[in-house]
């Protein structure tokens, strides 16, 4: 980490003006984070400025977070590995409630107060935005302040304030004063909240003249123009959405009542096809992904949608990329795009909808205005199209939801496998089912939340009745906590803070999440839960939230509401004209009006194999240094894999239903080693010549792969795994017992060498064997130990098809505890 393909390594000293240092921290793990676009935009943006300095910081496992305070290990940035509390600004992005306790243990592991009130400037000026930004309060009294909305603009605004003020010895909260003039800042502490008797928001006003009353989100107007990461960084080990991602819209008018990110995006910008054909292709080159992600809350409603997946298969399909469409309404999936997302007839990726209701009523009553024989006659269409795999999301605990519902999910569920298997015999299906949190700024606001006993029994009725599908939930009491915090006040700062004390860690993880130290926090300071949760609201109450203005009237919302429960469905305005929602007129913008587009695109295009024909077969020998050393063989396959597909090397893919690139490395190397003699066979359908395939992939390779020598191999050779009989590695390790005598340490290698058995324990996916690795040993050398225990080992192992002995296996049958291995390092792999 913090070495990836493509990450930014800048220098402070080379800066004219005084540098802004931002960490962009996330409060999760970096496999997580990782595959957020948000913070991939504004790590690349602010890098683009001349006198900014942005570098990443993930929360650490609750394991690691226990070794750093045990080691008094601050925590810092993956890049320069600068403690967090040397930065000027950290900004956390807030994309889930249940990460709020990591905030908490990213401030703690940095050494900053936890309390805004207790910062003073010589502490970073801790900022947050995304989704949750628009409830702040929860988190209130830890952040300096929220950028509300879309933060492309509103971060190079706040950099330049604090460049302007640092070194001047501005009180801080002088500084935050200042903030509030930049658009979609919302400063806390400039705010006072008044309750009512019954607990209910009174009054929210600022505390100072000139202070806005009502902070406005910020968005761009023009996302055609904006700044977009086409170099975005590679990670070398896997995580959660490893592909490029293209942003091809952003907002949606589709007006489902109860999601949050379509009412706080409005309006709809769109990028032009041409646009997206530049920033996809530059993609591809920059970082060799296999796959690509066009990216909007419905793809769909991209009107040249057709359009941009022919340009990306027509362009680079051949090299094996694939596109995914994260977010597809089912009545918009065509046969058409159904092809046009297939690369060929072979494997294809697993189609994802949400109908989210299981009978008419109720998707009319969320607004969902699906048509169930339009659904199902559209998902049809992918398993015409050759698709073998279809996941459902569904949602329980609607507003109006009855008993019929839940059976509707089961039915709708039964019928749509049973349709696939008609189709393809291969199809199946897959369910997600997930509970219904109201959440602020939708029309479902006022509604109360489904308790969690009554969840409970929904989601078994559903489970039993559908045994042969694999179906994946929610628990019902994380849903519950989310609740909580999406629509809660200032006073669930403390219930945060005394949780975090107690061990909540990673409360959005199933294994690490413990809802009953949220019950005894809540007892704590003698708040009700419920009373977020299980009331309805008034049209009339003032919410924490309301101060925050998302450009979507409340009045709109309101009416939405009463629609919903006389099952009226609402057009999209795209599409049918305007419905008063006010964020258009709020940003002085439209949303586009779209005309469907009639016009098809043959399929024919599509009818190609990815190429097996080798006509080359290369085999490389390469090292993998010390800033890669803790990458595991897959990921160095897939690493090498994207280097070549960066220099455009014509590698072959292989037949069958799953193809893979031709990419064939030799004999796995345990994480932690490093070497200088890996072996890797690379199979070409065009020729390259020797010189420009070593001046290609050089070019391409990461730093900690050092390319050393390429020879061209007979296309029929067997297979290089095969031809791989031994291995030679040096060591260097310590022993326990200091200035141990060359004498003894002969003989102890010696007997050891002499013994016809050396039996091992390995322990393997939770089971262990016993396994005798002495055939595989064929040589140990050593050089004197010095005074303080020092020792270098030169080891030769046979390599065989059925087992290896490892190097550590080796060393601890050797020398038992007494000995710590430094380092290992293959200096030799042995053809024959």
């Amino acid at each position: 980490m913090g070495n990836e393909w493509n990450s930014v390594h800048k220098d402070s000293a080379a800066s004219r003006g005084p540098s802004i240092k931002v960490a962009l921290a996330f409060p999760d793990l970096y496999e997580i984070g990782m595959s957020h676009l948000g913070m991939n935009i504004l790590y690349h943006l602010l890098n683009e400025q001349e006198d900014v300095i942005a570098e990443r910081v993930y929360c650490p496992w609750i394991d690691m977070e226990e070794k750093m305070r045990q080691n008094k290990i601050s925590i810092f940035s993956i890049e320069s590995h600068t403690p967090l509390k040397e930065f000027d600004i950290v900004g956390f992005s807030l994309q889930y409630e249940m990460c709020y306790t990591n905030v908490l243990t990213m401030l703690d592991l940095a050494g900053i107060p936890l309390f805004a009130s207790q910062r003073d400037e010589t502490y970073p000026l801790i900022i947050a935005g995304g989704a949750c930004a628009f409830n702040p309060e929860p988190l209130s009294e830890f952040i300096d302040m929220f950028v509300v909305g879309e933060a492309e603009e509103a971060i190079i605004e706040i950099v330049k304030k604090v460049q302007k003020f640092k070194g001047l010895r501005v009180k801080r909260q002088e500084l935050l004063k200042e903030m509030t003039g930049i658009e979609g800042v919302y400063v806390p502490s400039l705010y006072e909240i008044h309750y009512n008797p019954d607990g209910t928001v009174h009054s929210i006003k600022p505390v100072y003249d000139g202070i806005p009353p009502e902070v406005k989100k910020r968005i761009v107007e023009n996302i055609d123009s904006v700044f977009y990461p086409v170099k975005p960084v590679v990670p070398y080990q896997a995580i959660i959405h490893d592909r490029a991602v293209v942003e091809i819209l952003r907002g949606c008018t589709q007006g489902c009542r109860f999601c949050q990110a379509g009412m706080i995006s409005r309006p709809v910008r769109m990028k032009s096809l041409n646009r997206l054909k530049e920033i996809s292709g530059k993609i591809i080159e920059n970082t060799g992904w296999e796959e690509i992600s066009l990216l909007a809350l419905n793809a769909c409603d991209y009107p040249e949608i057709e359009g941009i997946v022919r340009s990306i298969i027509e362009k680079y399909g051949r090299r094996g990329v694939r596109i995914s469409l994260p977010s597809v309404r089912p009545q918009d999936f065509s046969l058409h795009l159904a092809c046009a997302l297939s690369l060929d007839s072979r494997a294809k990726p697993t189609l994802t909808f949400a109908p989210e209701a299981g009978t008419q009523r109720l998707r009319n009553i969320i607004n969902k205005g699906l048509d169930e024989d339009e659904i199902m006659a559209n998902i049809k269409n992918a398993y015409k199209a050759g698709w073998d795999s279809c996941k459902l999301y569904f949602m329980i605990g609607l507003p109006g939801e009855t008993e019929e519902d839940i059976r509707g999910i089961i039915e709708f569920t039964k019928k749509l496998e049973a349709e696939g298997k008609r189709i393809n015999p291969k199809a199946s299906v897959h369910a997600s089912i997930s509970s219904f949190v109201p959440k602020p700024h939708t029309p479902f606001q006022w509604e109360p939340q489904e308790k969690i006993e009554v969840l409970h029994e929904k989601q078994k009725k559903i489970i039993n009745s559908l045994k042969k599908i694999e179906i994946r939930w929610h628990r019902p009491e994380m849903s519950f906590l989310e609740g909580v915090f999406a629509r809660g006040d200032r006073n669930l700062g403390r219930v945060i803070l005394h949780a975090w004390r107690n061990g909540a860690r990673f409360d959005s993880w199933e294994e690490t999440f413990k809802f009953s130290i949220w019950e005894n926090a809540f007892r704590e300071y003698g708040i009700d839960p419920s009373f977020y949760l299980y009331r309805k609201r008034d049209y009339n109450e003032i919410f924490p939230w309301d101060h925050i203005d998302t450009g979507v009237k409340k009045e709109f919302l309101i009416n939405e509401n009463k629609k919903s429960k006389a099952g009226i469905i609402t057009p999209n305005c795209i599409f049918e004209g305007c419905q008063g929602c006010g964020a258009c007129a709020k940003f002085g913008t439209h949303s586009p009006k779209i005309k469907v587009n009639t016009e098809k695109y043959s399929p024919s295009f599509l009818k190609f194999d990815l190429p097996s024909e080798a006509k080359q077969r290369i085999r490389i020998t390469f090292s993998k240094r010390e800033k890669l050393k803790y990458i595991s063989h897959l990921d160095l396959h897939r690493t090498i894999v994207r280097a070549l597909r960066r220099a455009e090397v014509p590698f072959t893919f292989s037949s069958g239903f799953h193809p893979q690139p031709r990419v064939i490395l030799g004999l796995p190397l345990s994480v932690g080693m490093v070497s200088d003699a890996e072996l890797c066979d690379v199979f070409l359908y065009e020729r390259v010549e020797p010189g420009e395939f070593i001046r290609r992939l050089s070019a391409q390779l990461p730093e900690g792969l050092v390319l050393k020598n390429i020879e061209e191999i007979f296309l029929p050779a067997p297979p290089l795994p095969s031809i791989i009989k031994a291995a030679r590695y040096n060591v260097d390790l310590r022993l326990a017992t200091e200035g141990m005598e060359n004498t003894i340490l002969a003989e102890k290698i010696e007997a050891f060498l002499q013994q016809d058995k050396i039996v091992v324990r390995r322990k393997a996916r939770g089971t262990s064997k016993m396994l005798n690795i002495r055939p595989m040993i064929e040589d140990i050398e050593y050089t004197n130990p010095d005074s303080s225990g020092h020792l270098a080992l030169k080891i030769s192992m046979k390599v065989s098809n059925e087992s290896n002995a490892r190097v550590d296996e080796v060393i601890q049958a050797l020398f038992g505890s007494e000995a710590k291995i430094l380092r290992v390092e293959r200096k030799e792999l042995l053809c024959g």
